[in-house]
């Protein structure tokens, strides 16, 4: 009788529960209180109509569903986000620089330097490279000028190739020597901070007198084996060039022992400065080294007795380039 009572007494109330919520119509229709066995089978049955419930929540706009749907808009995004990430990836590698080969006419024969040069570029050299040195302190021999590169530029207009001449200054104080170097017509030109005063004014330099010039020339620093990253980290925006020297400019000597040691400045380089600048690599560069240098980021090959004293030029820029048809491994197995 308690229970009917209970109902009776409660029947509005349940009434006006159901038509908010079932859940509530339910518990005035069946009390808890009292903890006997039905109670026990009731509560039963709530918790198993509370489970069916929040499944048909998810279809329903509960705040379970709403947390499920969350959870699965989360999964996507970051299925998306990843997928994202990949295709950026792969952006970066198609981004990557065409690999070039840079013959430094320092090892051409002098003699016929015409000769030559010609050779060269019908094998498939894109850029001549001019190492000039003026005998100081920083590079103590003295090697090619501004004559030179006017005399390259002059006449491989003439043959109507698209060759750029790189010129890289080994001198002291290379702000004097910028303006020299663009009027003889070079295309790149490349210099060591640690020779400059302002390095960064050295490279604007470079860029102002292209402009007046109306031409394009590729401005950039060299990192000797000793120069750490840190020390050019405000020069990194104005460089299209970074040039990583695996000898000591003016010496020959080299600090790296094994090509692992090289492997591993290029990669740092490459990573530091990104893939859209070019990453140019020089000092003992053969054809039996370059391939494993060009996958640790390098994208422009110097190489000067390698070219011009092969008998097959146009075989060896390619193995320089990675390409097919070049030395195999085979020829010349890895160095360590």
């Amino acid at each position: 009788m308690k229970g009917c009572v209970f109902v009776g007494h409660h029947q509005n109330v349940g009434v006006a529960a159901a038509l908010s919520s079932r859940s509530s119509l339910r518990r005035a229709a069946f009390p808890s209180s009292g903890g006997g066995k039905s109670s026990k089978v009731f509560s039963s049955l709530r918790r198993r109509r509370r489970s069916k419930d929040v499944v048909q929540s998810s279809q329903c706009g509960s705040h379970e569903g709403r947390d499920y749907v969350a959870k699965q808009i989360v999964s996507t995004t970051t299925h998306a986000s990843s997928s994202e990430e990949e295709e950026a990836s792969l952006t970066t590698t198609k981004r990557r620089n065409q690999v070039i080969v840079s013959p430094s006419i320092a090892k051409a024969n002098l003699w016929d330097l015409k000769q030559s040069v010609e050779k060269v570029l019908e094998a498939g050299a894109e850029w001549l490279h001019v190492s000039v040195q003026d005998g100081s302190s920083y590079a103590p021999k003295i090697s090619l000028g501004s004559p030179v590169v006017k005399c390259l530029r002059t006449n491989v207009s003439l043959l109507e190739k698209n060759v750029k001449i790189d010129v890289k200054l080994n001198t002291r104080e290379p702000m004097d020597r910028i303006e020299e170097f663009v009027s003889a017509g070079a295309d790149v030109i490349t210099f060591a901070p640690e020779a400059a005063k302002q390095p960064m004014a050295v490279l604007q330099k470079i860029k102002h007198s292209a402009k007046e010039r109306e031409r394009d020339i590729l401005a950039g620093i060299v990192l000797n084996p000793s120069t750490g990253l840190y020390a050019i980290e405000e020069l990194r925006p104005y460089c299209d060039v970074v040039v990583v020297m695996l000898v000591n400019p003016g010496l020959g000597t080299t600090p790296y022992k094994t090509l692992d040691e090289k492997i591993k400045r290029v990669r740092s380089v490459r990573e530091y400065f990104g893939p859209a600048t070019r990453v140019q690599i020089d000092g003992g560069v053969d054809e039996r080294s370059a391939k494993e240098l060009i996958k640790a980021g390098a994208d422009t090959i110097v190489a000067g007795s390698a070219v011009f004293k092969s008998d097959d030029p146009a075989k060896v820029i390619r193995a320089l380039k990675g390409e097919e048809g070049g030395v195999s491994n085979k020829e010349h197995p890895r160095p360590r």
